[in-house]
């Protein structure tokens, strides 16, 4: 029972927690936003840039439905295009698209001039719930785009890692496990609530109850088989 009840708790703190991360993102917006006190800076060219687009390329006419019985619409001005200057940064790396016409997703990483990385979005290594053996190989071979001082060098450098990986792949180094590799460790909470639920249930649980513990000023929620 003791055993059961310390899974039981982990399954509540995870729930709680993924109820807290939402109310917090939802939040972040508000909380975080800028202080008068504090130094403002403003880029002069993105300001001139978005000036003058917001001048010529507003839509006047925009339409926004607001009776869809009626079929009446409210009329008012909206410009969505907008410049944001970024960096400078030593280097970006963005993925090419494998045929032509396949637009891609937004994929891409950034080093700073100290070769630290700056951003990274999209890629694998990134996610959670991916394969840990996809995660090794993009953090191996991502800073090798920093090396050399011609694209051919640095083309070489990445060659280097990717001949190697292929080379174990030709050599069935690896296997495919039943799950796909994942596993406690590279799976997001959603799915460790989902995989602890679905044991649950294949052991009869479908209801729980609270009941005070020893302490009598604490209770927890235990599982109740063959409930309905």
């Amino acid at each position: 029972m003791k055993i059961q009840e310390a899974q039981d708790m982990v399954v509540l703190y995870d729930s709680l927690q993924l109820a807290h991360k939402c109310i917090l993102n939802s939040f972040y917006g508000y909380v975080m936003r800028n202080d008068l006190k504090k130094k403002l800076t403003i880029s002069y060219p993105c300001v001139m840039l978005n000036v003058d687009v917001a001048r010529n390329n507003t839509n006047d006419q925009y339409q926004t439905l607001v009776n869809p019985v009626n079929k009446t619409y409210t009329t008012h001005s909206e410009c969505s295009i907008e410049f944001e200057v970024d960096g400078p940064y030593k280097a970006m790396i963005i993925p090419a698209s494998k045929e032509e016409g396949i637009l891609i997703k937004k994929r891409y990483v950034v080093f700073n001039d100290d070769g630290t990385l700056a951003e990274l979005k999209g890629f694998e290594i990134k996610r959670r719930g991916e394969l840990k053996l996809i995660k090794i190989f993009q953090a191996e071979l991502f800073d090798k785009f920093l090396n050399g001082s011609t694209l051919e060098e640095c083309y070489s450098a990445v060659a280097v890692v990717a001949n190697r990986w292929l080379d174990l792949l030709d050599q069935d180094l690896f296997f495919s496990p039943p799950d796909g590799g994942l596993d406690e460790s590279n799976i997001s909470l959603e799915e460790k609530l989902r995989r602890e639920r679905s044991r649950e249930c294949g052991l009869g649980v479908t209801r729980y109850e609270w009941v005070k513990t020893i302490s009598k000023k604490k209770t927890i929620m235990v599982p109740l088989p063959g409930g309905g």
